[in-house]
């Protein structure tokens, strides 16, 4: 969406605060707190800085349990529950690479769990140049069910702190 402040109107970035009105609560079941945004203008306030991302910082066992994905049958048959499906962790052993398929790539380690996933973060090449074993953090979704899956999706990477 795009944001106003007293220089125009913007695309909204990574770690900045907007105010937005809501609407009606709009839950799916691999996405339980989706709401409705209503029309009104965004307003920007404010800004979070890097080195106070751990103040945001979410901390389940795991990332909706081990591997790359969840199954949409056993999600919509109540056999995994999805309380939220957005986290921010902090994670080490950073690796950033293209696959196979030319598709971006991180793998790190969270909990002590192992996770290799699909990156959507625009500045994916920034990172890419930097050395393993990087630690920081990641903002992941749960994505829509893709041929009866929903896959894990890192939409977000922070370097340091």
């Amino acid at each position: 969406g795009l944001y106003k402040n007293p220089y125009g109107r913007f695309p909204v970035k990574a770690l900045q605060k907007i105010k937005i009105k809501l609407g009606d609560s709009a839950p799916l079941i691999h996405q339980p707190e989706n709401v409705i945004r209503s029309d009104c203008r965004w307003k920007q306030r404010y800004r979070i800085k890097e080195n106070e991302l751990c103040n945001y910082v979410d901390n389940p066992k795991s990332i909706w349990g081990q591997g790359a994905a969840l199954s949409a049958f056993d999600i919509e048959n109540g056999l995994v529950e999805i309380k939220q499906s957005l986290y921010l962790v902090r994670v080490e052993n950073m690796n950033f690479y293209m696959s196979d398929r030319q598709k971006n790539r991180v793998s790190f380690l969270y909990n002590r769990i192992e996770y290799d996933l699909p990156v959507t973060d625009p500045n994916f090449r920034r990172y890419s140049n930097e050395k393993a074993n990087r630690h920081g953090f990641l903002c992941i979704s749960l994505g829509e069910n893709f041929q009866g899956f929903h896959y894990k999706i890192v939409a977000t990477i922070f370097l340091g702190n």
